[in-house]
């Protein structure tokens, strides 16, 4: 929120210099810019380039694609690419590689839902025109949930989850061709969903939802880069079983900061970097949809998380911008609600350019019968405008 009635203490030079600026700024993003992708389209994530234009790997008809922004709101320029087809299920992630070359992982389906395959797709080009060499990474399994970061080298690691529990692959080289380790967490872990990032020493912290009648969100905090061993935390265990949508970022001290779903919103930061002590854990949305909607959760210079999900506004998704006033989410937090469709905010991804205002990848459905990628850029750092 601005506030107004300040006292002017600049000279009258650079006053109007201060005042120029500012008339700048709002002419060229000082509105939320709402642009549509692509139809049909489902299970997206978003990456920004160096130029800070986004990159959204995306489902769509039996596909996987690609798409490009030619500019940092979309809308010129955007180029979409195949890059697999066939029985593509949910979930995919992406990364930037070198050069900004796009890796996106996926789960390629069967027909018997129990011998699907997680394949890694590698660009050639930032616009993957060329093509992607395809990899398949693991198979044997039913693919529900995955999230993918690069290690130091620029190697992928992925944290997914299917009918085999939770799972960490490290990949030996950029393709995932070779050298791979791939780690059991968890065989029988619930629900689908799991959050990877890698703390300082490049070792792998893993949420997701825990099995059993009593699940709990879980941290796995790995003692080295493939995960051989393990300390395994629950973080929160509070509420009935219906605990979904995790996402997990480290915090200047290397602390997890997680969001998820459990009778509502919640962020926990946890006191600790295995979470077993002083988490504090807070409630900040209870409109939000409990199941199969995704968050993401990014970290703010202040590091303050930013959140997107969906909320349930009258029976209607609706995709939500938090904005934390603290590292607890405990004070001053704002929230929007930039897309005012009737039906709009699943499968959420997002980041902040460089300006920290939040962009967004989402699904918008008419009537429920089609479903298009839209992106958000937002005109302030609250989403507001």
């Amino acid at each position: 929120m601005f506030r107004n009635g300040h006292q002017n203490k600049f000279p009258p030079f650079f006053a109007t210099l201060a005042v120029l600026i500012v008339s700048l700024a709002n002419a060229t993003g000082a509105t939320n810019r709402i642009s549509k992708i692509a139809n049909p389209a489902n299970d997206a994530a978003l990456k920004l380039d160096a130029a800070g234009n986004p990159v959204i790997a995306f489902r769509g008809s039996a596909s996987l694609q690609l798409a490009h922004c030619g500019d940092r709101v979309c809308a010129n320029g955007t180029t979409i690419e195949t890059l697999d087809t066939g029985s593509i299920e949910s979930k995919v992630a992406v990364v930037l590689g070198d050069s900004g070359n796009p890796i996106v992982s996926y789960f390629f389906g069967s027909v018997d839902k129990l011998s699907g395959e997680l394949r890694i797709a590698s660009c050639g080009d930032p616009n993957c025109a060329s093509g992607a060499s395809i990899t398949t990474a693991d198979s044997g399994l039913e693919g529900l949930g995955l999230f993918m970061v690069l290690d130091s080298a620029g190697n992928p690691v992925i944290s997914y989850s299917g009918g085999g529990g939770v799972k960490l692959l490290h990949c030996g080289n950029p393709s995932c061709t070779a050298g791979n380790s791939i780690q059991v967490i968890d065989g029988i872990a619930g629900e689908p969903d799991t959050g990877l990032v890698l703390d300082g020493a490049g070792r792998p912290v893993v949420a997701y939802v825990g099995s059993g009648t009593s699940p709990k969100i879980k941290l796995v905090h790995c003692k080295d880069p493939n995960c051989s061993s393990w300390t395994e935390t629950s973080v929160d265990s509070a509420g009935i079983t219906n605990f979904d949508n995790v996402a997990v970022v480290l915090d200047a001290a290397g602390n997890p900061v997680l969001s998820y779903y459990n009778l509502g919103q919640r962020i926990a930061h946890c006191g600790n970097r295995n979470c077993t002590a002083n988490n504090a854990i807070t409630t900040v949305d209870m409109l939000a949809f409990d199941e199969g909607t995704d968050t993401s959760l990014l970290l703010d210079g202040k590091g303050n998380p930013v959140v997107s999900y969906e909320i349930n506004n009258g029976g209607k998704g609706q995709l939500t911008i938090l904005r934390c006033g603290d590292a607890n989410c405990s004070t001053g937090n704002t929230y929007a609600h930039p897309d005012t469709s009737n039906d709009n905010g699943q499968h959420s991804s997002l980041q902040l350019d460089a300006q920290g205002r939040p962009v967004a990848s989402y699904i918008r459905f008419d009537q429920r019968l089609n479903s298009f990628l839209y992106v958000v850029h937002c005109g302030s750092t609250s989403c507001s405008q």
